[in-house]
């Protein structure tokens, strides 16, 4: 599969890039492996900005191939031809019947790359953002640059923004503007000195990779106007531990939180009527995620499959047995009840102190019982 990555022409600056995303980057003549999951991914560099990715084949598939040299071998040379012939035919039967059943891995680890902004959207996607020119980037950059010794503050869309030894407040009533690139907001060339980012009341929404990459942020704070936190949103932000979501969100984006390494614990309002894929995925350090509904929401497979397998879920007493039930929360090994009531009365703590209050009252509770 072809893939164009802006920015990048050669396998060492791609790799250079990858590495901040996967564990397990490296370099083979010239071809880089990617391993994710138990799966390794192989990408060449074909010309200019022009990349091939596919799966590479397991080891087991080229021990079969190794074996059935060795058996040609012994055979001799006058079965030697037919043989040889059966071996490729064979390789290539397997190759491609594995590619061909690993097509939706593929496509999910090109989507991948597509998301965190190493490769261009579809045009369609791009069509719906808004672009800013070569010129305004430079221009806000600069600005940002500066931003510390002048504290002074810039509009974007209806909002406005400043900074202020290291506080990034973002005001206005109205949407955060999207843009299809993380690189297009004004803030971010301020993302390795900022340490705390505050929203203040009239904000709405958080936009799509407002804050991707922000990775010295420790604290985040999100007011009641919001409803919607949009895809990558909070990417990358490496040093998070905890975020506070109000009642009022509605609906978390794909990957919002993605690779939030420290992120120990999530509590997620009963407002929320939506998840996108991959919500948590990359958050290592997960041990709670509180959600408040009853009925189990409507989730993708990937929600579930991208939690760490650590995490405990938190879930009302009275809808337990639902989320037992459910053909995807069931697959959270550890699951801890609640009561509301218990809930509501812990609000003055951050969430991963709720979250073990609560777990060592249900401990209690099965103790006493």
């Amino acid at each position: 599969m072809d893939i164009n990555i802006t920015n990048v022409n050669s396998i060492k600056e791609l790799s250079r890039k990858l590495e901040t995303v996967f564990s397990e980057v490296k370099v083979q003549r010239n071809v880089l492996l990617v391993k994710k999951g138990n799966k390794t991914y192989r990408i060449k560099h074909k010309r200019d900005n022009l990349f091939s990715v596919e799966l590479a084949i397991p080891v087991v598939y080229n021990a079969l191939g190794g074996a059935s040299g060795l058996l040609c071998f012994l055979t001799g040379f006058t079965g030697f031809i037919f043989i040889f012939l059966a071996i490729v035919v064979l390789l290539l039967i397997i190759t491609g019947v594995y590619q061909l059943a690993n097509k939706k891995d593929l496509e999910v680890f090109v989507e991948k790359l597509q998301d965190d902004g190493y490769s261009p959207e579809s045009n369609s996607h791009i069509d719906k953002k808004e672009k800013r020119t070569t010129e305004q980037v430079a221009e806000a950059n600069a600005a940002a640059s500066v931003k510390t010794e002048n504290k002074v503050s810039e509009k974007i869309g209806q909002l406005e923004w400043s900074v202020d030894n290291g506080k990034l407040t973002i005001c206005g009533q109205g949407q955060m503007p999207s843009y299809n690139d993380y690189t297009d907001y004004p803030w971010c060339a301020l993302k390795t000195e900022t340490r705390q980012i505050v929203i203040e009341q009239g904000v709405t929404s958080i936009g799509e990779r407002a804050f991707q990459g922000f990775f010295n942020v420790t604290e985040i704070v999100i007011p009641e106007s919001v409803t919607t936190i949009e895809r990558l949103a909070f990417g990358y932000c490496k040093a998070l531990e905890e975020i506070v979501l109000p009642d009022t969100i509605t609906s978390l984006g794909k990957r919002a939180f993605a690779h939030c390494y420290s992120l120990a614990a999530l509590i997620i309002p009963e407002s929320v009527n939506f998840i996108g894929d991959d919500l948590l995925d990359g958050c290592a350090n997960l041990e709670y995620l509180l959600v408040q509904w009853e009925t189990p929401l409507e989730v993708d497979d990937s929600f579930i499959i991208s939690l760490p397998n650590s995490a405990t879920l938190l879930a009302p007493k009275d809808g337990m047995e639902n989320y037992r039930e459910d053909n995807k929360w069931r697959w959270i090994l550890s699951k801890v009840a609640y009561e509301k009531t218990d809930l509501h009365n812990l609000n003055m703590l951050n969430p991963y102190q709720i979250c073990r209050v609560l777990h060592g009252m249900e401990i209690k509770r099965m103790r006493d019982n």
